[in-house]
């Protein structure tokens, strides 16, 4: 696939199939939140396998900055994905 209009048509059947995985689990009565969480740990951890580890990191960096509450306060599920993700950044830091 050389064209971007590929790569998007790609992505789109790609996160089709993502979800059809998270759905299924989800049905099979894995608990929402670990589904996510292991996907997202599954899917980080081979993107950071592909990247140099300190381009990975800043990007993991930059997506748990995104993550923080505007006003400063710590959300339960806010604090504990950005806690992940820092976590995450760390470890690809670390090579």
């Amino acid at each position: 696939m050389t064209s971007t209009e590929d790569t998007g048509e790609v992505r789109r059947q790609l996160s089709r199939a993502w979800r059809a995985v998270g759905v299924r689990l989800l049905e099979e009565g894995y608990d929402p939140g670990d589904v996510a969480e292991t996907m997202l740990a599954v899917a980080l951890t081979t993107w950071t396998g592909l990247k140099d580890h300190e381009t990975a990191a800043r990007h993991l960096r930059s997506i748990a900055d995104e993550l923080a509450p505007e006003d400063g306060s710590e959300v339960r599920s806010g604090g504990v994905a950005r806690q992940r993700l820092r976590f995450l950044a760390a470890q690809a830091n670390r090579g």
